[in-house]
């Protein structure tokens, strides 16, 4: 719930001095990265000034409010620490629907970036700290064509076997991972749209004809483009030549790389790793759920080295993201696991994904307590 002022009673309104903080913090202007709009300026008279902002709560200031309460107490909603300055536009916008399209995690994310940005405005720097908002397919498979897909922190994609789950996250892999994107078989036209921050807009469009693929950024053509933002791909593994060979070539990143990363995913992803030892260059890796440490040559196949391979993910994602804007993309890999084990996944991806976001594709059903934090995005297979 957003507010000019606080006018009620029984809620845990802003006080004076928090709507203020939250204004000037945001410099006064729209907290939404592809705003930024000013909200005061010049009243009618000289005497006047005319505002247009708002402080907004991220969790709810009354039960059964936008996004609920997350389990913050009555004082907890009234602090700072819950709250985003918008424009009146927007401010409105977040709250639409109960909040469904703007689960607080993206808020907050909104409202770091804005204060990262005018840091970096103050001291006449920039910064590489950004967001990718959203999608547009406008030619391409039925399913998708003439859909906008806005992106959260956290974002589910479920729907029907055929309705181009799989082909939402190559779209939005395609400019990072150019030899998989042109090995696909683009069939009939292809024209999308892929937009974000950093902290300026940016639009990719990519188009496909005669299985040619082309980009267009910020109206600068190209076969490539330089890398706009980053994203980490994990594959299911072959299952071939044991845990670490597979599980590198899972990332596409060398095995030396891969070894230093896990080594870091104890301090770093806090899950199901605990610790990594190096012994003659092996990493030997322990999981707080098997009695048994994991050695190199063991199968990559277990749901045990899959934990490995998804927060080894995790990781890379999080050091890409001190770059840039980052997306985690898991294609149905989380499909693969028991549902409770799975479901534990969800919920480290839930913690640890700061700085970047996650788009997952899964058929299960997670439970109630789970989902919320993750925006759904159903897809449904085109009629014939």
């Amino acid at each position: 719930m957003c507010q000019h002022a606080s006018v009620t009673t029984g809620r845990a309104d802003f006080s004076p001095k928090v709507r203020r903080l939250l204004a000037e913090r945001a410099g006064y202007r729209c907290s939404k990265p592809d705003c930024r709009s000013s909200t005061i300026g010049p009243g009618p008279s000289p005497d006047d000034v005319a505002r247009i902002g708002m402080a907004c709560h991220i969790y709810a200031a009354a039960e059964g409010g936008p996004r609920g309460t997350g389990g913050l107490t009555f004082k907890q909603r009234q602090e700072v620490g819950n709250g985003i300055w918008l424009c009146a536009h927007h401010g409105r916008l977040v709250d639409t629907n109960q909040g469904d399209g703007y689960p607080a995690a993206l808020l907050h994310t909104w409202g770091r970036v804005h204060e990262a940005y005018l840091r970096a405005e103050m001291r006449g720097a920039t910064i590489s700290t950004g967001l990718i908002t959203e999608i547009t397919i406008r030619k391409g498979p039925a399913a998708l064509k003439a859909r906008t897909i806005e992106l959260s922190v956290l974002n589910l994609v479920q729907g029907h076997n055929e309705s181009g789950k799989s082909v939402l996250l190559e779209l939005l892999a395609s400019a990072t991972q150019y030899g998989r994107a042109r090995s696909r078989n683009w069939m009939g036209d292809l024209a999308a749209e892929i937009r974000w921050f950093d902290p300026q807009p940016h639009t990719l469009k990519i188009k496909a004809h005669d299985g040619r693929l082309r980009f267009d950024l910020d109206a600068r053509h190209g076969a490539i483009v330089t890398e706009p933002y980053r994203t980490v791909v994990p594959r299911y593994p072959d299952c071939g030549r044991g845990t670490i060979l597979d599980l590198a070539a899972a990332l596409s990143i060398d095995v030396s790389t891969f070894i230093d990363i896990l080594a870091e995913v104890p301090s770093r992803v806090r899950g199901e790793v605990q610790d990594v030892e190096i012994v003659g260059g092996r990493p030997i890796v322990h999981l707080a759920s098997l009695r048994q440490p994991i050695k190199s040559d063991d199968s990559p196949c277990t749901s045990q080295a899959l934990d490995i391979l998804l927060e080894v993910a995790i990781e890379m994602a999080q050091i890409h993201a001190e770059e840039g804007p980052t997306l985690l993309l898991v294609d149905e890999l989380l499909d693969s696991f028991h549902p409770s084990r799975a479901f534990r996944m969800f919920e480290l991806l839930a913690k640890r994904t700061t700085g970047f976001q996650a788009v997952v594709v899964t058929h299960l059903t997670l439970p109630s307590e789970i989902e919320r934090d993750w925006s759904n995005q159903f897809l449904v297979r085109a009629s014939s």
